[in-house]
């Protein structure tokens, strides 16, 4: 079954918020949703992953947009030290990978509500 033009829009509009390996997965859950329920997929609160490697490299409060709070209040803490400015600068490097998995789990919980 092909995509509806609305959603074909919505995952162009969407797909650098994802993992590469994950349009597959996200387009096989798109082709099974159905026509009556397709504007709920626009209700998904995505994070953009460069945004958030900026937030990362630049405030270390990348966490706070991703559920991962804790982990950043950890990291603002442990700044001062040279621990922490390790930790800080290791975990930017993970930044993006952390932002396309919440958007794939963000996506997930919404097409398991849609079924």
């Amino acid at each position: 079954m092909a995509l509806s033009n609305q959603l074909q829009s919505w995952l162009m509009a969407n797909q650098d918020k994802f993992a590469p390996e994950q349009i597959f997965l996200i387009t096989n859950s798109l082709e099974k949703v159905h026509p009556d329920k397709e504007m709920m997929i626009n209700s998904i609160k995505l994070v953009d992953p460069s945004q958030i490697v900026l937030f990362a490299w630049l405030l270390g409060i990348d966490g706070f947009f991703i559920d991962q709070v804790g982990r950043s209040i950890i990291k603002i803490l442990l700044c001062l030290t040279f621990i922490g400015a390790l930790f800080f600068i290791i975990d930017a490097f993970g930044a993006k990978k952390r932002a396309q998995e919440y958007n794939f789990k963000q996506f997930q919980k919404q097409i398991n509500q849609l079924n």
